[in-house]
């Protein structure tokens, strides 16, 4: 079930975009999102997907007339034969809108504030009507029903008693009836005296197609705040002499070979490390060399080759009569080697074959088909 559903957004070109979905059931639902009715894909370029506590959240960086517009729908999965659906249009206009449209009149910024201290993050917006803000840290809703935050009437946000955990990426979203409009990001660091590093956001293993781009975000805080960097099979991929503080997203462009990335966070109190495996999802080629012998009346043997470099699970043969008029055809599964015999046949006749190969993707396209006749009953 469905408790907070994503809401229709207007938004201006080049601007950022959010929607939320909170979902209950037991077993707990599993959340993908899908736009016009085709699955999205997380962490490829612009398009982030987050997981919360009870929900998802769905972010769209720079959005793009005549790319981003649509219907965004949110789909719950408890894994029970039922599926909880809830959508929301984008809608996306030409810079400069005026007439009442959201604008940020005042961003958060850059600030350091010491453990249990106070602080107020900055941010004011105008609009008419008078906009509603509201806060995300590290792309998530802040929750202000935590009673050390207080949501001021000028639309910052007062925290008290701050903690380790309170430090990250903030941003304010002004909304009103005509759209929403979101603040630059401003870094919160929540300072404590010789704190070894600990991250704050580890990026979860990613499934990308071939030729396809990936962001790997990684973000630590410590005192002093750690480098951050990432690493793949022991090679350094941050320049030494422009490591970040902090946070390191790794843009990763047209990926064709899986592998494990590791992100490393360093200061003088420690070293801490994570790793992620991007994996590329790639269907199994299409066999070869399909060949048919052993013919008798009612029964005919397929050989083929495999010609996939990774690990083949099953092959699937599909056939049927190559003339009959509706007739139907048959389809085997899981054939575990590079062979089949097919029983059953009526003498005399044509039929028609294809072999699919099945890894841990999928299926994949099946060969050409090839024609065999079987022979006379006697």
């Amino acid at each position: 079930r469905i408790l907070t559903s994503p809401r229709d957004t207007n938004v201006v070109e080049d601007g950022n975009v959010s929607f939320f979905c909170e979902v209950t059931g037991n077993p707990k639902p599993e959340i993908h999102w899908a736009k016009d009715n085709r699955r999205i894909h997380s962490l490829r370029r612009r398009i982030s997907v987050y997981e919360t506590p009870n929900g998802s959240v769905l972010r769209i960086e720079r959005v793009r007339t005549g790319i981003d517009e649509g219907r965004y729908e949110c789909i719950a999965d408890s894994g029970a034969g039922t599926q909880a659906t809830a959508a929301a249009m984008l809608n996306i206009y030409p810079k400069d809108q005026g007439n009442g449209f959201p604008t940020i009149t005042a961003h958060p910024n850059l600030k350091a504030v010491e453990n249990t201290r106070n602080t107020i993050m900055v941010c004011s917006a105008s609009g008419n009507p008078k906009p509603q803000i509201l806060w995300l840290n590290n792309f998530l809703p802040v929750n202000l029903t935590d009673p050390r935050l207080t949501l001021l009437e000028s639309g910052s946000l007062q925290i008290r008693e701050t903690k380790v955990s309170d430090g990250g990426r903030y941003e304010c979203v002004a909304v009103n009836e005509l759209g929403s409009a979101f603040s630059y990001r401003g870094i919160l660091y929540v300072r404590v005296r010789r704190v070894p590093p600990l991250f704050t956001i580890i990026p979860t293993d990613v499934e990308v197609s071939p030729g396809d781009s990936a962001n790997l975000t990684c973000a630590a805080v410590g005192r002093p705040t750690p480098y951050v960097r990432w690493s793949l099979r022991s090679v350094d991929l941050t320049p030494e002499d422009a490591v970040p503080l902090g946070f390191n997203v790794l843009e990763l462009n047209d990926i064709w070979e899986s592998g494990t990335y590791t992100c490393i966070a360093a200061s003088y109190l420690g070293v801490i490390q994570a790793d992620v495996r991007v994996e590329v999802i790639d269907l199994p080629e299409t066999p070869v060399n399909v060949t048919i012998s052993e013919v008798t009346a009612t029964s005919v043997k397929l050989t083929w080759s495999s010609h996939n470099v990774d690990p083949t699970e099953s092959y699937s043969i599909i056939y049927r009569q190559r003339f009959g008029l509706g007739s139907d055809s048959v389809y085997r599964a899981n054939v575990q080697r590079p062979e089949f015999t097919a029983n059953g046949l009526s003498a005399s006749t044509q039929y028609e074959f294809r072999v699919s190969a099945v890894n841990k993707y999928g299926r994949g396209e099946p060969s050409e088909s090839v024609h065999v006749m079987t022979v006379e009953l006697r």
